[in-house]
């Protein structure tokens, strides 16, 4: 049956050593390589997290190197943590049985601690040496701090943060800079993000994520939109990006950078103006009227910010509803 093999330093990979005991970390090592044998090139590898961490979770990466010794595969895993289960699984073979992972250092996600900048966001280190490149978890927190200061001064920024007061956020570093970041949580690191243009900057960033929390606390979905909505030519929103690249456009208007043209390019926005944001309301309208409806709070304190960029301000102007 396929299992989880150990792989000792400088030997080849052997099934009989099993190691579905579990995962023992060093006092500082988040990162392991880990062997699966009876298994194909088709396995997926995962890991959970450790209990009571709800939606904020900690970002992995998860890789196989491809080297396969006596049927056994290896994988490297980065930012596993005490209390975490390294899982595997693929089609047509039966179960195999998850490894624990323990460490010196327990882990809680109690160990989150409030921000200086923002008392209702909790920050929570650990993994930010096992990004590439690694970052001491102080550099990470003051990083994070200097971001929220950021959101703070600026007046949609500010909007987001007060918004986001009861979501329950926990920030985590963002270790996998291949993958989306906002799917179980916010796991963000500023400095993937600074030489963004179109982007707003990290904080703008950050502010685009926080957004993705926000819909979740209010209506229980990160749906912010139907996708059912005509969209005009060289714009392209998915049912989640909608709200939370509006937002991201006008933090950016607010600090006078460029804009993101549609939700996962870089693409920027020309002429961005007062007619622009007009033009925008009324080529989505419905999407609009939707965010009314379902985020009244977000929405009002929006229309009420004074930037070049605001299409929420315009709404109604050539609406029926």
């Amino acid at each position: 049956m396929a299992h989880f093999v150990d792989v000792p330093h400088g030997r080849p990979l052997d099934p009989i050593r099993d190691r579905s005991s579990g995962i023992r970390l060093g006092s500082v090592n988040e990162t392991v390589t880990i062997g699966l044998w009876g298994v194909t090139q088709k396995v997926s590898v995962g890991v959970t997290d450790p209990a009571g961490g709800g939606d904020n979770a900690i970002s992995y990466v998860v890789s196989d190197t491809h080297v396969v010794q006596n049927g056994c595969r290896k994988f490297f895993i980065r930012g596993l943590v005490d209390g975490c289960t390294v899982t595997a699984s693929e089609p047509g073979v039966p179960p195999i049985a998850p490894v624990p992972v323990k460490g010196n250092r327990a882990f809680s996600w109690n160990d989150a601690t409030a921000s200086t900048n923002a008392p209702t966001i909790k920050l929570l280190a650990r993994g930010s040496m096992q990004r590439f490149p690694p970052m001491p978890e102080a550099t990470w927190r003051k990083s994070i701090e200097e971001t929220l200061s950021v959101m703070k001064r600026n007046p949609v920024g500010a909007i987001v943060l007060a918004q986001a007061a009861s979501a329950n956020i926990i920030i985590t570093p963002y270790i996998n800079t291949h993958s989306r970041n906002a799917d179980a949580g916010i796991a963000f690191t500023p400095q993937d993000y600074t030489g963004h243009a179109a982007y707003g900057g990290a904080a703008g960033v950050l502010a685009h994520e926080m957004v993705h929390r926000i819909v979740l606390k209010a209506t229980g979905t990160y749906d912010d939109a139907n996708s059912s909505y005509n969209e005009p030519v060289g714009y392209v929103f998915e049912t989640t990006d909608f709200v939370s690249v509006l937002v991201q456009n006008m933090f950016s208007s607010a600090e006078h950078r460029a804009m993101r043209r549609k939700d996962h390019t870089r693409t920027t926005i020309p002429g961005v103006d007062q007619a622009d944001a007009q033009m925008f309301a009324m080529d989505f309208d419905g999407r609009l009227n939707y965010m009314r409806i379902r985020l009244p709070s977000l929405f009002n304190s929006l229309k009420m910010v004074n930037v070049v960029w605001n299409p929420i301000k315009y709404f109604g102007a050539t609406s029926s509803m």
